[in-house]
């Protein structure tokens, strides 16, 4: 399984600024990975949405090649550059 972006630099934030990003993932294998929950732990301000990944198992409920993906939302509660 593969990650279309493997690190996202989301700037410098000011405090109550909101940005987003897609991650999709995609199964170029012939392996069936199982996909728990997508979650972002121990990074506050970020939250999961649209999230078309959790409970899939890429390569049968969506196909060998196929793909899935959710967003990364950033709110920030100070000032920061956000990256995840």
């Amino acid at each position: 399984m593969t990650a279309d972006q493997t690190s996202i630099d989301f700037g410098l934030l000011d405090i109550g600024q909101t940005v987003s990003a897609t991650i999709e993932l995609t199964n170029q294998a012939i392996t069936e990975p199982v996909i728990g929950n997508v979650a972002v732990a121990g990074s506050p301000g970020f939250t999961i949405l649209n999230d078309a990944c959790s409970g899939q198992t890429l390569g049968t409920d969506i196909g060998v090649d196929d793909a899935c993906s959710f967003d990364i939302e950033l709110t920030a509660t100070r000032r920061k550059r956000g990256q995840v």
